[in-house]
């Protein structure tokens, strides 16, 4: 049906094909392995962080205190602005949620 010479074209670019592939299937796992590298790094900070997160709420607190204490005392502006932005941040929630529910009212 095909001769000889037609075939063995065929097969030696079928090899050829096969070999470009199998490189080409090599780079991407490479490839694939440098992108994973960032992503299980942050998998493990992620996982370490859910151990200590609760120990983390309880140490924020003192710790927030002894910066506030140690760093922050001559600061002017920025003290005032760590002293009364959480009692602002909160009146503008409660406003916030008082609009919302005057309107849907």
């Amino acid at each position: 049906m095909y001769p000889d010479a037609e075939l063995k074209r065929l097969e030696t670019h079928k090899t050829a094909l096969r070999l470009r592939i199998a490189i080409r299937r090599l780079e991407i796992s490479l490839a694939a392995a440098e992108v994973e590298r960032p992503i299980v790094w942050l998998d493990k900070v992620v996982a370490v962080w859910r151990k200590i997160r609760p120990l983390a709420k309880f140490a924020a607190i003192p710790a927030a205190l002894l910066l506030k204490r140690t760093v922050l005392r001559h600061t002017g502006i920025f003290g005032t602005l760590l002293r009364w932005g959480p009692a602002v941040f909160g009146a503008g929630k409660l406003f916030a949620s008082m609009r919302r529910s005057a309107t849907t009212s």
